[in-house]
């Protein structure tokens, strides 16, 4: 059976993206996203992890507060607070 996981978002970063380098030599850049949900709504905050030359475009040109664009799969985890 074929899947499909698929979801873009327009949104603004919350903090300046986080880039780091793994032991194996690949890129990664971490940052928040706030989308909008509509007047009188709170925005939706998104963890968004970017892989390799995306990570390294990321890092050179993203900031807080900079609208974006971003497309990719959605990959659900459980949090359990405090």
């Amino acid at each position: 059976m074929a899947t499909f996981n698929s979801c873009q978002f327009i949104g603004r970063l919350g903090k300046d993206p986080d880039f780091s380098v793994i032991p194996s030599g690949t890129s990664v850049a971490k940052f928040s996203l706030a989308v909008d949900q509509g007047k009188d709504k709170q925005a939706m905050w998104l963890n968004v992890v970017a892989w390799d030359k995306l990570a390294e475009i990321v890092e050179k040109y993203a900031e807080k507060g900079m609208q974006v664009f971003v497309q990719g799969r959605l990959q659900m985890r459980a949090y359990e607070d405090k």
